[in-house]
């Protein structure tokens, strides 16, 4: 039941930042609302490892984090690009449909591959997608150059899911910490 609540939880607040993300890049450069989101995630951690500490990592998690963050961040631009271009009903459930895929098959490879139930869902989702993909005086796929930048953001996001969760096996808030050490500079240059 635990698992259930995180995952809406957690869903709430994926979803709140694409909306809010997509808004806010509207407004101002995508590049510029996706760095002053690291910045403010990277202060928030920084508190966080304060009032919970824990030991340092070895430089591979590092790498690894860093890796891991240089494609969510790209991921982040593209959507966010995506979204501030109008694709909303598009951009969101195409990347987010993607970024599940990916971890997915990669355990499907190191652990085997998924119960019919997982199956079933991606079915479902991409079933979703479909109708929802719909112009509604046609009845046809609206573009398909419409999916080319939800696709590249699902792909940064779901390399990111798989590595940073093999850098998070043994420690929680540093390789979130050096995730956003990596992307922010980045971002600044």
């Amino acid at each position: 039941m635990a698992a259930i609540l995180f995952g809406i939880i957690s869903a709430l607040a994926w979803g709140g930042g694409d909306f809010t993300g997509g808004l806010a890049s509207k407004r101002e450069r995508a590049f510029r609302v996706v760095t002053l989101a690291e910045i403010s995630g990277f202060v928030l951690l920084i508190v966080l490892i304060l009032i919970f500490p824990e030991p340092i990592p070895p430089v591979e998690v590092w790498l690894i984090s860093g890796l891991a963050s240089l494609l969510g961040t790209a991921g982040l631009i593209v959507l966010y690009r995506a979204l501030a271009g109008g694709q909303m009903s598009i951009a969101a459930p195409v990347s987010a449909l993607m970024a599940a895929i990916i971890p997915v098959v990669v355990s499907g490879f190191t652990e085997g591959l998924p119960g019919w139930v997982t199956f079933f869902g991606f079915a479902f989702a991409l079933a979703s997608i479909w109708l929802i993909s719909q112009d509604e005086k046609t009845s046809h796929l609206q573009r398909l150059s419409d999916l080319r930048l939800p696709l590249l953001a699902g792909i940064g996001f779901g390399l990111y899911f798989v590595l940073i969760h093999s850098a998070t096996q043994d420690y929680t808030l540093w390789p979130l910490i050096a995730a956003r050490s990596a992307s922010i500079p980045l971002l600044v240059v």
